[in-house]
C-alpha cells in the first residue's frame, strides 16, 4: 500500500525561508520548515519515505587541508571551535549521528557520515569515494575546494520518526514473541532482484525498540538515510497518521544507486527527499550523458535496459509494483503497456513514496543527481 499523503503545509514552509539562522556560529539562513502527513493504511504494507530533512546544526565553508576523506572548516572567517568528537555517536551521552552535506561547489549535493571531528576539522566515511576527485554528470573531475559550503545535519532515527513524547506511534508488542506493527528496512547490500528486508524493527512495551534476531540491542537510534525508504507493516486494521515534521531540502541531492553485476540485475528502493512532486523528465534519473545516467536508454520496448517500478494505490500485504517505466532512446520516458505515449511530463515521483530502480546486469551503479523544483 502506498501511504496517502496530505497536502504540504506550504505557508508554514515558505514563510520562514529567509529567517535568520538560530545557530550563532554561522551567519547562514535556515531551510524552510514544514510537515508532511502520511496515512498508514491498516492491515497493509505501507511503502514510504521521509520528504523532510532534519535541521542543520552548522553551516560554514571548507577552509583547506583537503584529503580524500577530510578537511578543515571555517565558521564565518574563523574556527567553529568545536569540541573534539562532538559530532560522533557515543551512546548514551551523544546519541545523534551527523552527516556533512556540501551546499556549493562541484560536489554540491553529496553527503557523507561524520566519523570524527576536531575543533575545526571533519573526517567523513566516504564509502570509497574521494573528495579530491568524484566524477559527476557534467563534471568528470569534480573535487572539493576551499570556500565550498558545508552543513552538518543529524540523520533521522527510528525514535525521531516513530515516537511522539517518548511513546511509539505504531502498535507495540507486549513481548518480543508477539506480532504487531513492524518497520522493515530494505536490503541495500545484496545484488539481486525482488529482495527481502535486512532488518525488521518493532517496539516492545517496557523495553523499547528491538529488531528480529538482535536480542536486547536498542534500535531507537537506527539511522534512516536521505532518499532511502522503509516499509511499515501495519497489522492493526485501523489506519494511522504519521507526521514527518522537518526542514525542506533546498540543496541539490546526490545519492548513489548501485548497479547489477556480471550475472544479475539489481533492485534498489529509492525516494525523493523532497516535499514536492517531481516530473520524471525533471527527476535526474535519466541524463543525456549515458555514462552518468541512472536509467540507461533502451533501444526498443522488447529489450529494455534499466527500469523504474512504481506501486499503485491498494491494500494488503506483500504487494508488488505494477507500473514499469523505461527511457526509449530518442523518444523519452515510456510506460510498459501504454504503447508509444511519452509520459515524462505527466508521471511524477511523489514525496513520501517508494520506487524501485532495476539496474540491468552489468550496468554499473551511478550517482543520482536531483535538483529542487521549487
Amino acid at each position: 500500500m502506498l501511504p496517502r499523503i496530505s497536502t504540504l503545509a506550504v505557508a508554514a514552509i515558505f514563510a520562514v525561508a529567509a529567517s535568520p539562522s538560530i545557530h550563532a556560529q554561522t551567519s547562514a539562513t535556515t531551510d524552510p520548515v514544514g510537515f508532511y502527513k502520511i496515512t498508514l493504511t491498516g492491515a497493509s504494507d505501507n511503502h514510504l519515505s521521509l520528504p523532510m530533512a532534519r535541521d542543520a546544526v552548522f553551516a560554514g565553508t571548507v577552509s583547506g587541508s583537503i584529503t580524500a576523506n577530510s578537511f578543515t572548516v571555517n565558521a564565518g572567517s574563523g574556527s567553529p571551535n568545536w569540541t573534539a568528537s562532538q559530532f560522533v555517536y557515543a551512546s548514551p551521552a551523544q546519541r545523534e549521528t551527523y552527516y556533512a552535506e556540501f551546499t556549493s561547489g562541484a560536489l554540491r549535493g553529496l553527503y557523507y557520515k561524520v566519523t570524527a571531528n576536531g575543533t575545526n576539522s571533519l573526517t567523513l566515511d566516504t564509502e570509497g569515494d574521494s573528495l579530491l576527485l568524484h566524477a559527476l554528470p557534467g563534471n568528470t573531475t569534480a573535487g572539493l575546494l576551499a570556500g565550498d559550503g558545508v552543513k552538518l545535519r543529524p540523520y533521522w532515527r527510528i525514535k525521531d520518526v516513530f515516537e511522539v513524547a517518548g511513546a511509539p506511534v505504531i502498535e507495540a508488542r507486549p513481548n518480543a514473541l508477539s506480532v504487531k506493527d513492524d518497520i522493515m528496512i530494505p536490503n541495500y547490500t545484496t545484488v539481486a532482484t525482488n529482495k527481502g528486508f535486512n532488518t525488521i524493527i518493532f517496539h516492545v512495551t517496557g523495553q523499547g525498540w528491538r529488531a528480529s534476531g538482535q536480542g536486547a540491542i536498542d534500535f531507537a537510534d537506527y539511522l534512516l538515510k536521505p532518499n532511502e525508504t522503509i516499509l511499515v507493516r501495519r497489522r492493526n486494521a485501523a489506519s494511522l497518521d504519521l507526521t514527518n515534521t522537518g526542514w525542506v531540502l533546498m540543496n541539490r541531492g546526490i545519492t548513489f544507486v548501485p548497479g547489477g553485476n556480471g550475472s544479475s540485475a539489481n533492485d534498489t528502493l529509492i525516494s525523493i527527499n523532497r516535499p514536492a512532486a517531481v516530473k520524471l523528465d525533471d527527476s535526474g534519473l535519466r541524463v543525456s550523458d549515458q555514462a552518468r545516467s541512472i536509467i540507461v536508454d533502451s533501444a526498443n520496448s522488447l529489450a529494455r535496459q534499466d527500469e523504474l517500478y512504481a506501486f499503485s494505490a491498494g491494500s494488503g500485504y506483500n504487494r508488488t509494483p505494477n507500473q514499469i517505466y523505461y527511457y526509449l532512446a530518442g523518444q523519452g520516458w515510456r510506460q510498459v503497456g501504454s504503447g508509444s505515449t511519452t509520459i515524462g511530463q505527466t508521471v511524477f515521483l511523489q514525496p513520501g513514496q517508494s520506487y524501485i530502480i532495476r539496474k540491468k546486469a552489468a550496468n554499473a551503479g551511478r550517482d543520482w543527481v536531483n535538483d529542487p523544483n521549487y
